[in-house]
């Protein structure tokens, strides 16, 4: 897999045409790779990362490369709250974007992050019991 030890963002540093435009040549092999690549800002709907899913966002494997990198990371602290914060951040693409993919990806994400967050909270909840 050529994304193997490149760093995420190193593609966010080609201008945003040209990168779509290497996509636009070989969706099928190109647009996952470059989903997995990208830094999550969906600011704008100019961002690289908003130009990919509003592009090939109802491909499933753009769609859980994009939502698998928004989701990755160290959770420090309360996990439901994290899942929270993330579910928040994402839905403020929802507010501004004219572009119908990614309306649908951010709303698909933000939905799942509340559900893991309320699993979360749930078993938060338990475990102060136990532990009390």
């Amino acid at each position: 897999m050529l994304g193997i030890g490149f760093p995420r963002g190193i593609v966010d540093r080609i201008p945003t045409s040209q990168v779509i435009a290497w996509v636009d040549a070989d969706p099928d092999e190109r647009a996952s790779l470059v989903a997995k690549l990208v830094i999550n800002d969906f600011s704008s709907d100019e961002t690289l990362a908003s130009r990919i899913v509003g592009a090939y966002g109802d491909r499933v494997e753009v769609a859980s490369a994009l939502r698998s990198e928004y989701m990755s990371g160290v959770v420090w602290g309360s996990a439901s709250t994290h899942w929270e914060k993330l579910a928040t951040s994402v839905e403020e693409a929802t507010k501004h974007t004219k572009l119908p993919k990614l309306w649908r990806w951010a709303t698909d994400v933000a939905r799942v992050l509340r559900m893991m967050a309320e699993g979360e909270r749930q078993w938060e909840a338990e475990r102060d019991l136990r532990w009390d």
